[in-house]
This record gives structure tokens, C-alpha cells and sequence, in this order.
């Protein structure tokens, strides 16, 4: 459990070897869902020039500490470029920070980058508030990273360091950081607890003092994350405030901060992997008592705490992550009559640490049976080689392979073998309705709750046939890990060697292409339309700016942080696409709307919002001058005609 100690090495190929897994995972094409927005903002913060006269823009900067280092590149760098290098950037500190974290708990090469795999799928498939670490380019992109340094010294007990890795993180995004604080202190204050009643010594004082030091030296580090963010709302009246975090919780983000916004299938798939964690979990610490005490020969249970505090560390964290998320429940519990306090509380994220938590802690805890059940097997292999010499060749020639390529060959092996798993259920594993095997709307559910079935069959049948069974459980638990992601990367592979287009896109392919049509003649010089210019924009466009650099009035994407901003935000989101009908829905498509107005109320509208052109769908007709048309979108003048 506790890597041994040895000179550094740094693993460049190991790492390069997770830069290519993230690319796969999340090399989509730019702008990503949330790069026009962050990026975007990054831009604007060191050039206002940028694109002229848009609200969003121009609102209080949340993440200052990302837009003042990382967009001081766009002087540099145009947007694509620029994206681009902050993913790279970013996916080779997550690389080399998830691969310090790995070989904490798993001391084997190459085997951070089946951790790694895992992980990203069990967060893609069982996520709750939709969380995610690889993808586009943004302030927690670097947060992360810090994160998983941080966790990585908590696991081996370098606690002054950790405060400074958090803090690094609060940096750029203060709640990644902030709550991996909240999280990592009571772990820290049980250990010392734990410590002190069995040794009955207290800490020196000296200790605590530098201890204390360096958590207030993570908290300086933090400031320029948490200062901007608690100024957001300075001077800003009371009755402003509360109005904008109950918009914010209750009607922008209920998917990603209030239960009630996260489908039931949602939060019932994670309550299914929080199940398997905690299996997964005891059968490892199960395992790794009863190796302990077959060596040590009745070895106290302290001492077997104090020689597995890395794996106690990390259960702490995912268990306090799941606290996090208890309480967050809890609030939107005791509040359901009144949304005002609830929204004050439930506006910070309590989700979004166990989302990445327990995905990590099934794929952590599955690769450490896995790497049990991998040493078993070449040991008995290189007995029966040496022992059986005339057991045909080939057992000894497989033995000697794997003692020879190591950990590596080990990894080779076990992707070959999951190419068939792959290969079946990569197309339909999780695109429901999709070619291939049909399978349920949550297919990774009954999957999961057998997995469950077949842990608990398992360790019943283990009471009775142990020299049997023991490995061949140990085996199926492994295979969560190594076969699962197989078939999912594959079909992330088949993206990346197709065509695509950017996920901020329209759903449609068609509608991709023929929106990027009209942004490109609308940025087209020759075409005339002024660089001071202001469109009003479908409702979901994401990427208009990006695309055009021309100012939008205002899309549901890019919601202002402040609030003041969110207020005025969501007042134009009510005035230009209202929410019509019975039961009462938001209408999206601006020519349903415009189409039956007059043109008074069409001149009224345009003073009001100071828009130059209307781009929306085709049909029905909007009674206005056309700019520019293709088969599915149409650029219209903004101001009727008399």
C-alpha cells in the first residue's frame, strides 16, 4: 500500500501516455460547452477590443486569477490556438498530478493510466450534478490538477504541503480548492486524535506552530481565487442578492446545485456507485488485513491503521465529499417551502466534490485488487514454470513475457483482452436507442447493482470455498476497472477520427454546419457587418461570439457572476423569450415569437436592447428586411421598416 522509497524518475511516457488518454476522453473540437464562455472571458480581460458592446462580457470577472494569467496568452494567441494550448497545458498537469497521485497508492508504471481511464468513466457515466475534469479549457482545468497534487501529499502525510497545493487551487477556482480544504482539516484532526490516544503523546508545540504556518500560507495563496469572488456582490443591495441566487439555484444551475434539478435516474446510478465504492473498499482493506496479519503474526490493528494510512486517507476524503453532499441535501430538505435561504446555501457547489470522489475511489480501489489478483497470478505462473519444466513451453515463455515487460506488458495484456467487450457494446454502452445491443435508458444501473449482486455472492460462496474462490473474486472485481472504460473509449476513439464539431453546437449535425455557415459570413469582412455590431441570438446559442465576434443581447449560456448581473440577466431572458403556455414553458425559437408582432413592438424592442440584426431559424417568416439566409437560419435587419 505504501510506495516504497526510490529515487525520482520522471515518467515521461507515462505521462505522455495520459495526455493521449485525455485527448480521447476530451479532445472535442473548439470552442467546448464551456470555452466561448471562460476562454471567451479571458480574452475580453486583457483585450476590451475584442468584441464590442457585450453585457455578458463586460460583467464582474469571478475567476480573476485565470483570466490574468492564462488569457495574458490571447496577446499572444488567437482564440483556436489559445484553447488549444490551455488544454494541453492543462491535460499534462492533470497528467503528471494524477500520475503522482496513482503511484502513491498503487506503486506500479503505467498503471496510473488505467486508474485514470477508470475514473473519467465512472465520472461520465454515474455522475449526479455533472461534474466533469477533461474537456475544454477553464479556470478549474488548472484547479484540478493542484487538487490531486495536494491529495497526493495528504496520502503520504505531507500535510504542510497540501495546504499549499489547496490553497494553489483556491487560487483558480475557490470552490475546487475550498472545499478540499473543509474535507482534508477533520481528516488531519482525527489522524492526530487517532495518534495521540495510542501513543499518548502530544504534538510538540513547534509542530503545530509550522503546521498552522503553512495552512495560513495556503490560505494567502488562495486570495487572489477568494477576494474577487466575495466582491462580486459588494454594495449590492440585500433584496438584489437574494433574488440572484435564488435565479442562479432555482432557475440558471438547478442542474448542477439543488437535488430536485438532477433526474432521479441520476441520483439513484451514483447512489448505485457509492454502493460499489464502499464494497470495493472493504474488500481491500478485508485483503490487505489478512496479508498484514498472516506476516506479522498477530500485528495489533493500530499498527495495521498506521501502515494503510494512505488508503484511510483517501476513503476519508470520498467519505467526506459524501458528507458535503448529505448536507447539501439536507438544506434543500429543511428549505423546500422557502427557496431564498436555501439558494444562499446551496449556490456553492456541495455536489461537486463527491461527483469526481467516488468515481476515483471505485477505480483506485478496483485497480488495487486488480494489481493483487495480477501478482498472484505470476507468481503461481513462475512456480509452475519452475517447478513443471516440462509444462510445455508455453506457460514458461508467458511467464518469462510478463516478468519481462513488466507492469507495461501487464497493461498491453489486459487491453487486448477487453477489445471484444469493447468492441460489443461500445456503440450502444452508453447511446441508448443507438446501434448495436439495446439496452435501458441507464444502462450502466442494472450493471452496476449486478456487480453489487455478484460482490455479495461472492464473499457468501468465499465462506465455504476459500482457496477456490478467493482469487477468481478478486478477478471479477478487477475487471470493473480494466473492461468497463474499454468500450467506452472506443466509441471516444471513433469520435476522434470522424468529422466533428464543436459540443457548444446545435444538437443537430445539419444544423451544426449550417449555423457555422452563417457565423462565418457574418465574420466575413467582405460581407460588411460592423465589428461594433449587436445581434439578438436564439436562446441557446452558445458559441455566437466565438464564431462571429460580434456582441450578442443575451443567451442562456453566458450568465453573469455577479449579482446585479444575474438580475439583469435573467429580466431579459423573461422580456425576449417568455415563458408561454399551459403548464408554462420557455420558448426558444425567437421567430415564434417575433414573427406575429407588430413592428412597434418589433421598434420598441430594438430600442430598448439596441440590437442591429436578428439571427434565428428559418420558419415561420420574420416581417423584417433579410441580410443573409441559408436552408436552416436567417440574418435579419433589426430595425423594421416603417
Amino acid at each position: 500500500m505504501t510506495p516504497p522509497h526510490h529515487s525520482f524518475r520522471f515518467p515521461r511516457w507515462e505521462i505522455a501516455a495520459l495526455v493521449l488518454l485525455f485527448f480521447v476522453h476530451g479532445g472535442w473540437p473548439v470552442p467546448d460547452v464551456n470555452e466561448a464562455y471562460y476562454v471567451g472571458k479571458a480574452i475580453y480581460f486583457w483585450n476590451s477590443d475584442w468584441i464590442v458592446g457585450d453585457t455578458f462580457l463586460e460583467s464582474k470577472d469571478a475567476h480573476w486569477f485565470f483570466f490574468a494569467t492564462f488569457g495574458s496568452l490571447s496577446m499572444l494567441l488567437p482564440p483556436t490556438v489559445l484553447a488549444w494550448t490551455g488544454r494541453l497545458l492543462a491535460w499534462f498537469f492533470l497528467a503528471f498530478a494524477w500520475q503522482r497521485l496513482s503511484y502513491v497508492l498503487i506503486p506500479v508504471r503505467y498503471f496510473s493510466i488505467i486508474t485514470a481511464a477508470g475514473m473519467l468513466y465512472y465520472l461520465d457515466a454515474f455522475t449526479m450534478s455533472g461534474e466533469w475534469l477533461v474537456g475544454g479549457v477553464e479556470g478549474k482545468s488548472f484547479a484540478f490538477p493542484l487538487m490531486f497534487l495536494g491529495l497526493a501529499a495528504m496520502l503520504q502525510g505531507q500535510w504542510n504541503r497540501v495546504w499549499l497545493y489547496f490553497g494553489a487551487a483556491s487560487a483558480f477556482h475557490v470552490l475546487v480548492g475550498g472545499w478540499a480544504v473543509v474535507i482534508a482539516l477533520p481528516i488531519l484532526i482525527v489522524e492526530k486524535l487517532i495518534v495521540v490516544a495510542k501513543t499518548k503523546k502530544l504534538p510538540s508545540l513547534s509542530a503545530l506552530s509550522i503546521g498552522l504556518l503553512f495552512l495560513l500560507l495556503g490560505g494567502l495563496l488562495s486570495l487572489p481565487g477568494l477576494i474577487p469572488a466575495l466582491n462580486l456582490d459588494r454594495n449590492t443591495a440585500p433584496e438584489i442578492v437574494a433574488e440572484a441566487h435564488r435565479i442562479y439555484v432555482y432557475e440558471r444551475l438547478p442542474h448542477h446545485l439543488h437535488p430536485d434539478g438532477f433526474p432521479w435516474t441520476f441520483k439513484f446510478r451514483f447512489a448505485t456507485l457509492t454502493l460499489l465504492w464502499a464494497a470495493l473498499s472493504a474488500v481491500v482493506l478485508c485483503w490487505e488485513s489478512k496479508k498484514e496479519a498472516n506476516n506479522s503474526y498477530g500485528a495489533s490493528h493500530f499498527s495495521f491503521l498506521i501502515s494503510h494510512f494512505p488508503f484511510w486517507r483517501l476513503t476519508g476524503f470520498i467519505f467526506g465529499s459524501l458528507v458535503l453532499a448529505g448536507i447539501g441535501f439536507g438544506i434543500a430538505w429543511l428549505f423546500r417551502e422557502d427557496p431564498n435561504p436555501a439558494s444562499g446555501w446551496l449556490r456553492y457547489y456541495w455536489f461537486r466534490t463527491c461527483d469526481f470522489a467516488v468515481p476515483m475511489g471505485v477505480s483506485f480501489a478496483a485497480s488495487i485488487l486488480f494489481v493483487q489478483i495480477l501478482g498472484i497470478g505470476k507468481k503461481r505462473l513462475a512456480d509452475v514454470a519452475e517447478t513443471v519444466p516440462d509444462f510445455h513451453a508455453v506457460v514458461k515463455n508467458l511467464c518469462r513475457g510478463f516478468l519481462f515487460f513488466g507492469s507495461f506488458g501487464v497493461i498491453v495484456f489486459l487491453a487486448l483482452s477487453g477489445l471484444i467487450f469493447g468492441f460489443l457494446f461500445s456503440a450502444s454502452f452508453l447511446k441508448p436507442g443507438g446501434a448495436g445491443v439495446p439496452l435501458p435508458v441507464e444502462p450502466n444501473i442494472p450493471w452496476a447493482l449486478t456487480l453489487l449482486l455478484g460482490i455479495g455472492l461472492l464473499s457468501l460462496i468465499e465462506k465455504f470455498f476459500k482457496a477456490l474462490l478467493w482469487d477468481t473474486w478478486l478477478l471479477l472485481l478487477g475487471v470493473i476497472v480494466v473492461l468497463a472504460p474499454l468500450g467506452f473509449y472506443l466509441k471516444m476513439a471513433d469520435e476522434r477520427v470522424r468529422p466533428g464539431y464543436s459540443r457548444s453546437d446545435s444538437v443537430s449535425v445539419r444544423h451544426a454546419y449550417l449555423w457555422t455557415d452563417v457565423c462565418n459570413w457574418i465574420n466575413d469582412p467582405a460581407n460588411g457587418i460592423p465589428r461594433h455590431a449587436k445581434f439578438l441570438t436564439p436562446r441557446e446559442s452558445s458559441n455566437f461570439k466565438w464564431n462571429t465576434r460580434r456582441a450578442e443581447v443575451v443567451t442562456w449560456k453566458d450568465i453573469p457572476q455577479d449579482a446585479g448581473g444575474i438580475v439583469q440577466w435573467n429580466a431579459t431572458i423573461e422580456q425576449l423569450y417568455p415563458k408561454i403556455g399551459q403548464p408554462p414553458t420557455r420558448n426558444y425559437a425567437l421567430q415564434q415569437l417575433y414573427g406575429f408582432l407588430p413592428p412597434e413592438r418589433l421598434e420598441k424592442l430594438q430600442q430598448e436592447y439596441q440590437y442591429d440584426y436578428i439571427l434565428c431559424g428559418k420558419y415561420p417568416v420574420l416581417k423584417l428586411p433579410v441580410v443573409y439566409e441559408n436552408p436552416g437560419y436567417v440574418v435579419y435587419e433589426g430595425k423594421p421598416k416603417k
